[in-house]
């Protein structure tokens, strides 16, 4: 009956790990697309930025640049903390 019991507690403990490594996998592909589409954005907007010649519009393109950046930052912070947290 013992053996019973500690099979059931390793079932449950190995599909806990596996659901805890499709949730570590899912939040980590999120931070990774996000990272990309910030990527597209900045490029975007600093390719504007080459091709405008407005005072207006580059102060629009600066503040946009900066702000995809300071973005960028943050989620490279996060994949970083995400995995370290993964394999502490």
């Amino acid at each position: 009956m013992t053996e019973a019991l500690n099979l059931g507690f390793l079932q449950k403990f190995l599909k806990s790990k596996t659901e805890d490594e499709k949730e570590f996998q899912k939040e980590l592909k999120k931070l990774y697309a996000e990272r990309s589409k910030v990527r597209e954005e900045l490029e975007i907007a600093m390719n504007n930025y080459n091709h405008v010649t407005e005072e207006g519009l580059m102060d629009f393109y600066i503040y946009q640049i900066r702000s995809q950046q300071v973005l960028e930052q943050y989620l490279i912070r996060e994949i970083r903390r995400l995995e370290k947290q993964r394999t502490a």
